[in-house]
């Protein structure tokens, strides 16, 4: 019967890797919710929604660009967790 070797792994360096593993099979689940939507705002706001739960971020946001203006404009921001609102346009964090 063959040995079986004893690998001795650091504690922190193993949930480490067992976050990056959880959120990468988290994001391969909502791409699949992603993917099932045409509506632009909806999928911005899901996106959103993934972005703040995997980076763990106090606050995010998705801005535009528009080419009439040469601006950059918030469409969607995130002040809380799970607070996301719709901004469109206004030109305001």
């Amino acid at each position: 019967m063959p040995k079986k070797a004893v690998v001795a792994v650091p504690r922190d360096y193993l949930a480490a890797l067992e976050k990056k593993v959880q959120d990468l099979s988290t994001l391969i689940e909502d791409s699949a919710i992603i993917s099932s939507t045409l509506d632009f705002n909806k999928l911005l706001t899901l996106v959103m929604e993934k972005a703040e739960k995997v980076m763990n971020a106090e606050a995010c946001s998705i801005l535009l660009y528009n080419r009439g203006t040469n601006k950059l404009e918030f469409e969607v921001a995130v002040r809380s967790k799970s607070n996301v609102e719709n901004i469109k346009r206004e030109g305001r964090p």
